[in-house]
């Protein structure tokens, strides 16, 4: 796992309280990582979003 994973992940957690910050920067790290990280983010999301239906909705807007 990248630095810049790690960084991304932390940002997405302080973010999480508030649905436009998170797809934001959702967008941003995708833009930003590689394919790998990307993918590693995207399992991530996954698991951090199961149990918040809101974030779950912006998540699935974002990856679709």
């Amino acid at each position: 796992m990248s630095n810049d994973l790690k960084y991304h992940k932390k940002i997405l957690q302080k973010v999480s309280f508030d649905l436009q910050l998170f797809r934001k920067e959702l967008i941003k790290a995708y833009e930003y990582l590689s394919i790998e990280d990307q993918i590693l983010l995207k399992k991530w999301v996954s698991e951090f979003v199961s149990n918040k239906s809101e974030l779950k909705t912006v998540y699935l807007g974002v990856i679709s």
